[in-house]
């Protein structure tokens, strides 16, 4: 067996994490369906607000900043107001990303962003 076991693979600390994760899997789960309607609840509200943003499987969002508006810059803005986003210009031009949170969590990134970008 110890030949067969890749150490490098998954470390104790992520081992342990992912067997609490079985063992309270109602938790994870409902979580996780909170995490994803928080996600889309976002997407609405910045389309309604006159931004592209767009969704995938994931727990993440993507939104393209309005013509003339740099997303390095924004990010940099919004990680001073303790809110942490990605710029991901360089692979999608104009783009910003956004791991998806509670509903709370979402609710301030979203006031937060449009009043960065004085929407």
């Amino acid at each position: 067996m110890k030949k067969l076991y890749n150490s490098k693979s998954v470390n104790m600390l992520a081992q342990l994490a992912a067997s609490e994760a079985l063992r309270n899997r109602d938790f994870y789960m409902s979580y996780a369906k909170e995490v994803c309607e928080a996600r889309d609840w976002l997407v609405e509200d910045l389309r309604e607000a006159g931004l592209e943003a767009r969704a995938g499987g994931g727990n993440f969002l993507c939104v393209k900043m309005p013509p003339g508006i740099s997303p390095v810059e924004v990010v940099e803005r919004m990680t001073k107001r303790d809110i942490f986003m990605r710029d991901i210009h360089g692979r999608f031009p104009g783009f910003i990303r956004i791991t998806a949170g509670t509903m709370e969590q979402m609710r301030r990134v979203a006031a937060e962003l449009k009043a960065e970008l004085r929407l």
